[in-house]
């Protein structure tokens, strides 16, 4: 269902969500673009701003996999407005896999920094949420009477147990 022309992965572009952990805490599900090529060179960029800083992400994906680059604007401010201590314009690298068989799933990884000051690693998760995405993977049923398919089916308090948010 995620194969296009020529058997390239057909990701969406568009607003997606994702949630970092460092040092054992999670860190707040901020919102992001990220644009896929959609043609044989599959790569990914994009852009957004959580609570280190703004930030462009570059990298490639295929298959069932994903791999880029974070890299900070230095000093820049923060989603609160405020300039965080711990953005060095620094860049984090990030390699995942699809969650599970359905795209609405998202994608789960690990991402480290290597730097001077110290190497660093953690966990992450993003997923599709832009207006209008439906995932259409066969035993999605996660609809309303009114066809609309929900975004998320995660628990928002642990974020890693599947729920049915079908009312």
């Amino acid at each position: 269902p995620l194969l296009g022309q020529g058997g390239v992965v057909d990701l969406p572009s568009g607003v997606w969500r994702g949630y970092y952990t460092h040092m054992g805490r999670r860190h707040n599900v901020c919102e992001f673009n990220l644009e896929f090529s959609g043609d044989t060179s599959q790569k990914i960029v994009g852009d957004g701003v959580d609570d280190v800083g703004r930030y462009r992400m570059e990298g490639v994906y295929g298959g069932r996999r994903i791999s880029f680059t974070k890299t900070y604007e230095a000093r820049s401010l923060n989603v609160s407005g405020v300039r965080s201590y711990g953005n060095q314009g620094h860049k984090v690298e990030y390699r995942g896999e699809m969650a599970g068989d359905s795209l609405g799933e998202g994608f789960r990884g690990t991402w480290t920094i290597h730097s001077p000051l110290g190497n660093y690693e953690g966990s992450f998760h993003l997923w599709p949420c832009m207006e209008g995405f439906a995932d259409t993977a066969p035993g999605n049923n996660e609809q309303d009477e009114g066809g609309r398919t929900f975004e998320e089916s995660e628990c928002v308090v642990c974020y890693d147990r599947p729920i049915s948010t079908r009312l």
